[in-house]
């Protein structure tokens, strides 16, 4: 399913994906302050072994990583992520 990612150890997670170019992967990776410069995904626990609840829970989580990561980006002078 489009961003979920499931764990090993059977826990749903919220995946947002940076999108491509690659410039704002860079972006994204100074504002966290990464060792390699770049950070392309971003996952969050849905606390949850369901798919269904997770399915659910998906969409909230999604948007508060994209809220999270856009006030990052903005504290660096990059303009959001948005429509992406």
């Amino acid at each position: 399913m489009f961003g979920l990612k499931r764990a090993a150890s059977g826990l749903w997670s919220a995946r947002l994906s940076i999108p491509i170019p690659r410039d704002r992967w860079q972006d994204v990776g100074q504002a966290y302050g990464t060792k390699s410069g770049i950070r392309q995904e971003f996952l969050k626990s849905l606390q949850t072994h369901d798919k269904q609840e997770a399915v659910k829970r998906r969409g909230p989580a999604l948007e508060a990583l994209c809220f999270q990561v856009n006030e990052k980006r903005a504290a660096i002078g990059k303009p959001h992520l948005e429509g992406d």
